[in-house]
């Protein structure tokens, strides 16, 4: 697992959302992630599984397939301590509504 840090402002949040996003259309999101864990979990050949590595069938060359989503405050507990103990959560809609507020 690899943790991003972003900027703590609005820009920080807009281009975390448009890295979800991109992994997201490549299938490569929370929902195909969550989808291959419980088929991989605790196995050892991730090497030759499709869902991590792609081959160049002409080359054999290996590439390693990322995936990536906008952790929630659900995910907390796949953190180890001292991470969790630096993280500050912020609401997506509190930002949402400083960003764009709603006419009275």
């Amino acid at each position: 697992m690899t943790l991003v840090k972003y900027s703590g402002d609005m820009s920080g949040l807009k281009e975390a959302v448009q890295l979800s996003d991109h992994f997201a259309v490549q299938n490569h999101g929370r929902i195909t992630w969550e989808r291959i864990q419980p088929v991989t979990l605790g196995r050892d050949d991730d090497e030759r599984n499709p869902n991590f590595v792609k081959v160049d069938h002409r080359s054999g060359d290996k590439t390693r397939i990322l995936y990536g989503y906008l952790a929630t405050a659900a995910d907390l507990h796949r953190l180890d301590f001292e991470t969790r103990r630096k993280v500050t959560i912020e609401s997506l809609r509190e930002y949402q509504q400083v960003s764009h507020p709603r006419p009275r």
